[in-house]
């Protein structure tokens, strides 16, 4: 059976609804109910296919697809990393630059775990410290002591 555009509306309204009303159980409906749910009254004809009531009863059926696409996504950039490309001859079909291998490995070295750390450069405050003469840093620190005591009031 092929999925119409109308199916997977129907499909995406029917969980939609039964997420925002809990006294709804998908467990007991009956084909009837989940037509009138849904809004779509082809679905009880439908939904006596084992394939088709496989399909739209599964309430976490794009999460399962996009799992499903990470695999394909992880073949893809093993394949596009591993591609020698000094072995590859002009005219050839791999349209591959070197750019793109060097992004597949940014990739997967970032979802192996293999990205380095960004740390936040913190700058401090009183960073010109460091270049003041003695009557200037005792004014500083005069004025950060009044600060302080002000704050603990």
């Amino acid at each position: 059976m092929q999925l119409t555009k109308e199916h997977k509306i129907a499909k995406s309204r029917f969980w939609m609804r039964v997420q925002k009303n809990p006294a709804l159980n998908v467990e007991t409906m009956t084909h009837a109910e989940i037509a009138r749910v849904a809004g779509m009254a082809e679905l009880v004809l439908v939904m006596d296919r084992p394939d088709f009531q496989t399909w739209f009863m599964d309430s976490d059926d794009n999460r399962n697809r996009l799992e499903a696409g990470v695999y394909s996504a992880i073949d893809k950039l093993i394949e596009i990393v591993q591609i020698d490309l000094d072995e590859l001859r002009v005219g050839e079909s791999k349209a591959i630059k070197m750019g793109d291998v060097v992004r597949a490995c940014e990739i997967m070295l970032k979802y192996a775990g293999y990205e380095p750390v960004r740390n936040k450069v913190i700058e401090m405050a009183d960073k010109e410290v460091g270049r003041m003469n003695a009557a200037e840093l005792d004014t500083f620190i005069n004025a950060k002591l009044k600060s302080v005591k002000k704050a603990s009031k």
